[in-house]
């Protein structure tokens, strides 16, 4: 994830990232938070698996914050 990162924001210049993950993928959210993602909204209802509806949640980090964590990296 860093690597993807660093790509945007480093060498594309890129503002913000985001990213769409499953709600029930607890351990993928962790991941994304511990990278500096945070949780901006929630798609109720976003995806039907396995004969049930699951949300999805809405995360991204802008530049400014990507810089300040990349610091304790």
């Amino acid at each position: 994830m860093r690597v993807i990162m660093r790509l945007g924001f480093d060498k594309m210049s890129l503002k913000r990232l985001w990213l769409k993950v499953l709600a029930f993928n607890e351990r993928g959210i962790r991941c994304y938070e511990k990278c500096g993602f945070k949780r901006e909204g929630i798609l109720r209802a976003d995806r039907f698996n396995e004969g049930k509806y699951h949300d999805g949640v809405i995360m991204a980090i802008l530049e400014e914050e990507y810089r300040e964590a990349a610091k304790s990296w």
